[in-house]
């Protein structure tokens, strides 16, 4: 099973979503590299 986590672009603001488990992620509308990281480890 595949969970998906729901983002927001840090720079245009699109909503995305994610695998759970990647650190890094490109925006599909701006191209954006974006950084990701469990708050909770």
């Amino acid at each position: 099973m595949i969970r998906l986590i729901s983002v927001k672009c840090p720079d245009c603001r699109a909503a995305l979503q994610f695998e759970e488990g990647r650190q890094t992620a490109f925006c599909s509308y701006c191209g954006a590299k974006i950084l990701l990281h469990n708050e909770n480890e």
